[in-house]
């Protein structure tokens, strides 16, 4: 037997248990995927599951960590240029609570306006945060990844800290499945 022709052969099982798909899914959606997926355990795994898992955690880790930078890009974006101040006086105000609960201290008039200010400040920021979260959550990303048969990633989830409410985040990578954002409204 010729080793070409077995490796032709594996090939073509390969292809037809894991498909390779091009797909739009929100990104949060693939950035969920990549999370779960690199967290399995693939020791236990039939060799073509593995090798799917594999390759979908290398395609997507690029989205993953580009929507990480984005978001860590955001938060230093958003700091004003008094948030050391701002943070000072949080931690102020914060060792005045302290006191007053024990007893040792009373809130002044100008500390409520700090407080207020404090509030309304990181209250702001995180509205914002949130609001950029969101964006980049929804935005549709291009992956391309292997399809997965959807008891083999089941059986590869068992052992790990997800649930099964991970699986809708995750079911553009079973077979068979239409654009996981169609079930998802928009």
């Amino acid at each position: 037997v010729n080793n070409n022709n077995i490796n032709i052969f594996a090939s073509q099982i390969s292809n037809k248990i894991n498909n390779k798909i091009m797909i739009k899914v929100k990104q949060i959606n693939a950035v969920s995927a990549y999370n779960v997926l690199k967290q399995i355990k693939t020791k236990e795994l039939p060799a073509e599951v593995a090798i799917a898992i594999w390759k979908n955690v290398k395609n997507l880790k690029g989205i993953a960590t580009s929507y990480e930078e984005a978001i860590k890009d955001s938060k230093e974006s958003l700091k004003g240029d008094n948030d050391e101040e701002m943070g000072k006086l949080l931690e102020e105000l914060q060792k005045k609570e302290t006191d007053e609960a024990a007893g040792k201290y009373t809130f002044t008039r100008t500390d409520t306006e700090n407080r207020i200010k404090v509030t309304e400040y990181y209250s702001n920021v995180q509205s914002k945060l949130t609001k950029f979260i969101k964006e980049l959550d929804n935005k549709e990303v291009e992956v391309e990844h292997i399809t997965i048969k959807e008891d083999d990633l089941i059986k590869a989830l068992i052992g790990t800290d997800f649930n099964i409410g991970v699986l809708e985040l995750i079911d553009f990578l079973f077979e068979d499945t239409t654009k996981a954002d169609n079930k998802e409204n928009k």
